[in-house]
């Protein structure tokens, strides 16, 4: 069980930084989702922009890392 429950999460930590695998379903609506593939279509410009003053996609990016390395 502990191993099956493991094997769940590696998959869906790998789903969620490089998206779904083609042909296969998904935990997410899009199968070319992917946390690399969203913040690499982006410019930096882009990514820096914060919008009617909310945190810009780069601040979130950096939070998320803090938490994944902390």
């Amino acid at each position: 069980m502990k191993d099956a429950m493991i094997g769940l999460i590696e998959e869906l930590l790998r789903e969620t930084y490089e998206g779904g695998l083609p042909g296969q379903g998904t935990q997410y609506l899009d199968s070319v989702s992917g946390i690399r593939r969203t913040l690499g279509s982006l410019t930096a410009a882009q990514a820096s922009a914060s919008r009617n003053g909310h945190p810009s996609i780069a601040s979130h990016a950096r939070h998320m890392h803090f938490h994944m390395v902390a």
